[in-house]
């Protein structure tokens, strides 16, 4: 009997996906069909991350709170630079 590897499914957050770096990660990792969270501010143009797997949270970086929630269930967290 082979043991096949768990996939994990749990979403891989990315805060700073409204640059030219998080927006390239966030598409790759849609194209590559693995669960995305994006934290993105509400005043932030967003519609370019509306892409298959990608889950818009929205929060603010001065918010605990928010960053708390965004983080919940997540996989790993990914700070790209902005």
């Amino acid at each position: 009997m082979v043991n096949k590897p768990q996939i994990d499914k749990r979403p891989v957050l990315v805060v700073g996906v409204t640059g030219q770096l998080g927006t390239r990660v966030v598409q790759q990792l849609s194209a590559a069909h693995k669960p995305v969270r994006a934290f993105v501010r509400t005043t932030s143009r967003q519609d370019h991350l509306r892409l298959p797997g990608v889950q818009l949270v929205h929060g603010d970086l001065r918010d605990a709170a928010s960053i708390a929630d965004a983080c919940k269930g997540a996989f790993v967290p990914l700070r790209t630079p902005d």
